[in-house]
């Protein structure tokens, strides 16, 4: 019966955690969203990209 109130409180403290870490601004300069772009597109033959649909989501 302890190990299970202990793993709930587990689960639940790092819910917590998690979804107390909402960020307010960007995490990436617009440097390092051109560098993750290029890393994701090494491996493919990319002539151009277009972001259709941008949007700001805060998760709270």
């Amino acid at each position: 019966m302890k190990k299970l109130f202990r793993s709930i409180l587990f689960v639940i403290g790092i819910i917590g955690i998690m979804g107390g870490c909402s960020m307010e601004k960007e995490t990436l300069t617009r440097e390092q969203q051109d560098n993750v772009v290029r890393w994701i597109a090494r491996g493919y033959e990319v002539t151009s990209v277009e972001f259709i649909k941008l949007k700001n989501r805060l998760v709270r």
